[in-house]
């Protein structure tokens, strides 16, 4: 019975919707979209970007991999702001090396036709200096199997996650301080994912 009733879902996937609870419930724990800001390439910085722009759930562009950057203010319990401009270089265990430039708004992002990696992957990254790029921070542990920084990246340093991708400041004797006003949303991370936030009726 219980064959069958796989085998019917599986044959009749478009016309009855048979979906993945668990997908779903993830991304609906992300929230709605920020009212103030547009749905575009700036949205939702710090969240897991491929949770949602994949062929699964379809939204567009579809991604392989995701992030975004971000600087630490000087006193360590404030949030952290955006950094845009970085470059994140990835490689993965085929050899294959993208470079991925960070927007105004920290975000990075490649397509599966510009990049579909082999797992693991190293990452570093990469900031402009004088017109040379020289690594920035590293990631000292592989990317095991998830696209979205974001989704380990969480806001909350905890046993399962070392906290938001930090960048250096370029400058140590100038350090960055969050702007007054921006045209990036608010950073917007994982919500903490425990059993409870997977039950369903």
């Amino acid at each position: 019975m219980r064959i069958a009733t796989l085998v019917s879902c599986m044959v009749l996937t478009s016309a009855l919707g048979c979906g993945d609870p668990l997908r779903d419930r993830r991304v609906e724990l992300l929230g709605e979209e920020d009212a103030n800001f547009p749905a575009d390439e700036r949205h939702r910085p710090g969240q897991p970007c491929t949770w949602c722009h994949n062929a699964y759930e379809g939204a567009k562009p579809e991604m392989s991999v995701g992030g975004t950057t971000f600087f630490q203010p000087p006193d360590p319990e404030e949030p952290p702001f955006i950094a845009g401009g970085f470059v994140v270089r990835l490689l993965d265990s085929d050899g294959k090396t993208i470079n991925l430039q960070a927007n105004a708004c920290g975000n990075y992002w490649a397509t599966p036709d510009q990049f579909d990696p082999v797992y693991p992957m190293r990452t570093r990254i990469l900031a402009n200096v004088d017109g040379d790029l020289v690594v920035n921070v590293g990631m000292g542990t592989r990317i095991g199997r998830e696209g979205s920084c974001g989704a380990c990246h969480t806001q909350q340093k905890t046993p399962f996650s070392p906290g938001p991708i930090i960048v250096n400041a370029p400058d140590p004797a100038n350090p960055p301080f969050p702007p007054a006003a921006t045209d990036c949303p608010p950073p917007r991370f994982a919500p903490d994912m425990n059993a409870r936030d997977f039950t369903f009726d």
